[in-house]
């Protein structure tokens, strides 16, 4: 054990320090390179890749590259190109743990610029040929996307399905867990071997998702040593995950897993009785620091859907997978007649009360633990009971941008190269576009869930540019909000002279003039928020030429946050306009290295000359007003 610990220890530090080394490597060397590399996942416009030359450094490493140029990837093939590279940077936010601090590893950042070869890599192709022979046999449908993702771990594409199982807290069915692997296993209970070989073939037809090969090595250290205690085997496999991948410290989905199965070894050793519904308890911390909030209907969603996967779906989906095999690809219908009625089950518990904590401390999240491990694990749990009663307040709705009548927040998301902004008053919420494609899902929905935001009474979009509304079919699938837009997009359109009020709060549109098809950075919409006593003022694209005109018919008001035209553009913020604006704060939102160079030191030059207090997102990460 001591050597395994040593082993391990020896790996994680190595692969940090060699990170560490990576991380400064980069800052001075980014620019065009010639890398190899295969691409490990892809979503809309963006590629996760696995380097092999690491340009002067002999090791792998994580680099998400965004394809401008449009080039077609496949996930599992490998290229050799040139790219632009660039230190990545994350897209820090306030309450979005997920995508601030388990981003880490992705240390780069690129662009394609030329692609010379193209080869296939013999493990991808190979598995990626059988599971799409196998997959292109399967129905399209719900409950056919379900199998797959069961069985696969394919990434759902219908939307309601994915908020169904967001809502019911059933997420995790869709995870290659223990289950599979004890189902694999118990087929070949004569030889170990064939069941190690099985075990470990089906989690590589999967990808090698980080649970699956969790449990893989658990199961594989069971068979090895049979009388090792539930605990030991538990700590023998995170060292020897620890010691294959050092990396999965940042992964949501390991320490998701391992925390589940920590509690399930507790339960097991300690108090056994109701084994479910103290799993899903216990579970409740940890959901709540990655995901902010835990829906209660959850425990009568598990109850009801773990034993229908366990009896029912995942035992024909394997009959199913086996005999497709031997030509049958009726038995197909089985999985998906049990997947179809598990979805219909699920739809009875989608509507429920969902805990969103008003503190979200450690804290709080620790004691929480704590008393859950007290009444769960332990004979008097009046003892947990009792630290858990001061808990209680934490029921209270939440309010993370807490207003009064006459007061509004603005908070100003860390989208990248784009822009977002959220806009609440007491009783009313606004959101002001909705950055790029990939920050729809990926950052403004948490973000509006953090925010307590259940309702938007509207969505402007400032104009039709992809950075400014690339998100939107995300938040329209979770919000039915009016889109108002420059153009004639929506269901609204802004003008000048538009404006309304909400809570003792005023709102004023003071551009464009006039309204035309897929409005480009001149037509933006330019929003001023007032109240008696504080100014926000958000003018989407626009260029000097536009904000001069403004000028000529608006007087401006003493404005306490400006949030910068065009992302810093030095065809913005013109010098007339921040001294007639007079901002305390000029907020920059920009992504990192981005290709247009905001923001542009000409425009900071002139900011500074005003001194004026400058945030730059990408560097300060979002942005929280109250006034």
């Amino acid at each position: 054990m001591s050597i395994l610990y040593g082993v391990c220890l020896l790996r994680v530090l190595s692969k940090f320090l060699l990170i560490l080394y990576q991380s400064a490597w980069i800052v001075t060397h980014a620019g065009y390179h010639d890398v190899s590399f295969t691409v490990f996942s892809k979503t809309t416009n963006e590629y996760l890749v696995y380097s092999h030359t690491q340009f002067s450094i002999p090791s792998k490493i994580f680099l998400r590259i965004n394809n401008r140029n449009k080039q077609s990837l496949q996930v599992g093939s490998t290229y050799r190109a040139r790219l632009k590279l660039w230190p990545y940077c994350a897209l820090y936010n306030q309450g979005l743990l997920r995508m601030s601090y388990l981003a880490w590893p992705i240390i780069v950042e690129g662009q394609i610029d030329e692609i010379y070869t193209h080869y296939k890599a013999s493990y991808f192709e190979r598995i990626k040929n059988i599971r799409l022979e196998i997959i292109n046999k399967m129905p399209n449908e719900s409950a056919g996307q379900l199998i797959k993702g069961v069985l696969f771990g394919e990434r759902i594409s219908i939307q309601k399905l994915n908020i169904l199982f967001e809502k019911t807290g059933t997420s995790h069915l869709l995870a290659i867990s223990g289950i599979h692997i004890s189902m694999i296993a118990l087929q070949f209970k004569q030889s170990k071997y064939l069941r190690m070989i099985s075990v470990w073939g089906y989690i590589m037809i999967a990808f090698m998702p980080i649970s699956g090969i969790r449990a893989g090595i658990m199961t594989t250290v069971r068979m090895v040593y049979p009388r090792l205690s539930l605990l030991k085997v538990f700590i023998n496999t995170i060292l020897l995950h620890l010691i294959y991948d050092p990396l999965i410290l940042f992964s949501l989905s390991s320490w998701l897993s391992y925390w589940a199965i920590f509690n399930v070894i507790l339960i097991k050793l300690f108090n056994p009785r109701l084994f479910s519904i103290k799993i899903i308890l216990n579970m409740i911390p940890i959901t709540l620091l990655f995901f902010q909030k835990w829906p209660l209907n959850s425990i009568f969603a598990n109850l009801f859907s773990v034993p229908f996967m366990e009896i029912l779906v995942l035992p024909s989906s394997f009959f199913a997978l086996i005999t497709n095999f031997f030509g049958l690809v009726w038995s197909w219908n089985i999985p998906i007649y049990f997947a179809d009625k598990l979805i219909y089950g699920l739809s009875f518990f989608e509507k429920g009360f969902i805990w969103e904590p008003k503190s979200l401390s450690f804290t709080f999240l620790l004691v929480l633990q704590l008393s859950l491990w007290s009444i769960t694990l332990f004979k008097r749990q009046y003892l947990g009971l009792f630290v858990l009663l001061p808990l209680f307040w934490g029921f209270i709705p939440l309010e993370r941008l807490p207003q009064k009548n006459d007061q509004f927040g603005v908070v100003v998301f860390n989208v990248g190269q784009g822009l977002s902004v959220l806009i609440k008053t007491k009783k009313h919420a606004w959101l002001y576009d909705t950055g790029p494609p990939s920050a729809g899902r990926r950052v403004i929905m948490p973000l509006l869930k953090y925010y307590g935001v259940h309702h938007l009474d509207g969505i402007i979009i400032s104009h039709w540019d992809l950075d400014h509304r690339g998100g939107l079919p995300s938040i329209q699938s979770n919000y039915s909000a009016p889109v108002i837009t420059s153009g004639f997009e929506g269901d609204a359109l802004c003008r000048a002279g538009d404006h309304w009020s909400a809570d003792g709060v005023e709102f004023q549109f003071l551009h464009p003039m006039s309204n035309i098809l897929k409005a480009k950075n001149k037509n933006s919409c330019v929003l001023l928020i007032t109240n008696k006593k504080h100014s926000v003022l958000i003018p989407g694209d626009i260029d000097q030429s536009i904000e001069k005109k403004i000028l000529k018919r608006v007087h401006l008001p003493h404005i306490d946050v400006l949030v910068a035209a065009h992302h810093g553009s030095k065809y913005s913020s013109s010098n007339q306009w921040l001294s007639e604006s007079q901002p305390n704060n000029i907020i920059i939102s920009a992504g990192y290295h981005n290709q247009y160079h905001h923001p542009h030191k000409e425009m900071l030059d002139r900011v500074r000359k005003m001194h004026v207090n400058t945030f730059i997102t990408y560097e300060e990460g979002s942005y929280v007003y109250q006034g």
